[in-house]
């Protein structure tokens, strides 16, 4: 028969003091939140208007006439204004990975009601600066689609609008804006001032 006045002993090891584990652990906690917040930067990048040239382009349309010179009856000599916008563009990308510009929109506000444009792409940028010579200089360097600016890095360019209205028009707007999308961002709108 077993011995009944020994009482049994159930050894347990020696309590782990966890201190120290913790510590660690809300210590690599606290460095990696650190990191991720000052990596994800608040604000995506800091663009600015640093000009806004607009031009009007005249283009006169003279009376046509058929092949054999026969003129058309009821049509004559006619002009037409077409108004560009050059906004020169500085985009800061302010996170710590590369910033992929999509597109560039405008609205504008006029006493007439809204308008909306795109500017114009890169391919048809050469066919206006041919048929209007002083648009380019004032135009310079374009800031195209599908840009890529590394981190921290700054890209400068202009886009260009166009709208088939006077000048006046442009003058007289109650407001316009610029948005810039990006792939993988936000979109950034900012106003386009008046001079």
């Amino acid at each position: 028969m077993p011995d009944l006045t020994s009482v049994p002993s159930f050894a347990q090891p020696a309590r782990r003091n966890l201190a120290l584990p913790i510590t660690l652990a809300a210590l690599i906690l606290a460095v990696a939140t650190t990191v991720f917040y000052f990596s994800t930067a608040h604000k995506t990048a800091d663009v600015t208007i640093t000009r806004v040239t607009p031009y009007v382009a005249h283009t006169v349309f003279n009376k046509n006439s058929f092949q054999n010179g026969t003129q058309i009856i009821g049509q004559s000599a006619s002009s037409e204004d077409t108004l560009y916008v050059a906004i020169a563009v500085r985009i800061r990308n302010r996170m710590l990975i590369p910033l992929f510009l999509d597109s560039f929109s405008a609205t504008l506000h006029t006493a007439g009601g809204e308008i909306n444009t795109t500017p114009l792409q890169q391919q048809d940028l050469d066919p206006v600066f041919q048929s209007f010579p002083a648009l380019k200089p004032i135009t310079g360097s374009p800031l195209l689609r599908d840009t890529t600016i590394p981190a921290g890095n700054t890209a400068d360019g202009s886009v260009l609008l166009q709208f088939a209205m006077p000048k006046s028009a442009w003058d007289q707007r109650t407001d316009a804006t610029l948005t810039l999308t990006f792939y993988h961002q936000p979109s950034i709108t900012l106003p386009i001032p008046k001079p």
